[in-house]
């Protein structure tokens, strides 16, 4: 199970992850994780409805694991269901304070409803516990293009740039 979303899914090998997890469910249909982590890979293929469908198991078997709820609500954020995504990201982040990314979707969330306040909270609350994040500075970026604040974005983007020169959604 590790293997499949750690190191697969990690190198965008999403075939050989989705194979690892499938055997894993296979071995273990009760493994909450296992369903979770392959949520999170197919949801890293787009395939957001079926991401969808083994999260909602993952959740029903390990009610209290922070990641399945942060990765559907990024889910259900993808295919418009924002409220629901917004429901799910503050159980993540209730479950899991620290978790940098839960804060930073729930942010992308707020922005989508032009609630500017929450979400640059929300995007300030996933720097300041991890300010090595680039995404999170690229995230924070574009909720403050949103504002009309652009030197602001700016600032953010090139800081994410310093800490990844590669990441081209800074640029």
């Amino acid at each position: 199970m590790n293997r499949g979303a750690l190191y697969y899914g990690g190198r965008h090998e999403f075939d050989k992850a989705i194979a690892d997890l499938d055997e894993a469910i296979r071995l273990d249909p009760r493994n909450g994780r296992a369903f979770s982590n392959r949520g999170w890979v197919l949801g890293q293929q787009g395939q957001y409805q079926r991401s969808i469908a083994d999260l909602d198991i993952a959740i029903k078997l390990t009610p209290n694991l922070a990641k399945a709820y942060n990765n559907r609500g990024y889910a259900l954020g993808r295919i418009g269901q924002v409220d629901r995504a917004i429901s799910d990201l503050d159980t993540a982040i209730r479950l899991d304070p620290g978790d940098p990314p839960a804060w930073s979707n729930r942010g992308m969330m707020y922005d989508e409803k032009d609630q500017f306040d929450r979400a640059t909270s929300d995007l300030n609350e996933a720097v300041r516990l991890n300010p090595k994040w680039a995404e999170g500075l690229v995230e924070r970026a574009l909720i403050t293009i949103d504002m009309k604040q652009p030197e602001r974005a700016l600032t953010d983007a090139d800081r994410a740039l310093g800490l990844d020169p590669k990441m081209a959604r800074a640029y």
